[in-house]
């Protein structure tokens, strides 16, 4: 997922509503290609983690003194698969790969959600919300001064963590 096109995708430029609008199909629908690409890889790799783990445990059942087993037991038998190397790889990509679905998913959810925004403001400019009898508010600046605001928060909450993760890393 390339997290700066996600950062452009979900923003909107409050004085090109227009141009908003027309491109949000096309926004939201790379979006949705990419969540489905990803649960996909997700489900070939569960398949992929669910055959070695068969594997396994037939090998197991045939000859379980290359596992350590001095008893087959369904027990022993499951304990010797997930403790393999083979069986752990396979999880972690079967993992990796769920996350990723999974976070994509939520960018669907973000685009949806800009969509929603969009039509608001849409309606709002239809009702001449920004314009006003007394000098109209800079929708504009306004906006760049709250992202700012954000940005600049999100940026010290980081800062905190790393140092908190470095203090309890002992460095």
């Amino acid at each position: 997922m390339d997290v700066e096109e996600f950062q452009r995708d979900k923003r909107i430029d409050p004085e090109a509503l227009d141009v908003e609008c027309a491109r949000q199909a096309e926004v939201f629908f790379r979006w949705s290609e990419e969540y489905i690409a990803a649960q996909g890889k997700a489900e070939r790799l569960k398949l992929k983690l669910d055959t070695v783990e068969a594997r396994m445990n037939i090998a197991c059942r045939e000859k379980p003194e290359e596992f350590g087993l001095t008893k087959t037991t369904e027990a022993a038998i499951s304990a010797a698969v997930v403790v393999d190397a083979r069986y752990q790889k396979a999880y972690v990509g079967w993992l990796r790969a769920k996350g990723m679905a999974e976070l994509l998913k939520q960018a669907v959810r973000a685009m949806e959600q800009k969509k929603s925004m969009l039509q608001e403001l849409v309606v709002l400019h239809g009702q001449q919300y920004f314009a006003g009898p007394s000098v109209p508010r800079n929708l504009a600046e306004a906006w760049k001064e709250q992202q700012m605001t954000r940005e600049n928060r999100v940026g010290v909450e980081q800062k905190k963590r790393t140092r908190q993760a470095k203090r309890k890393g002992g460095g």
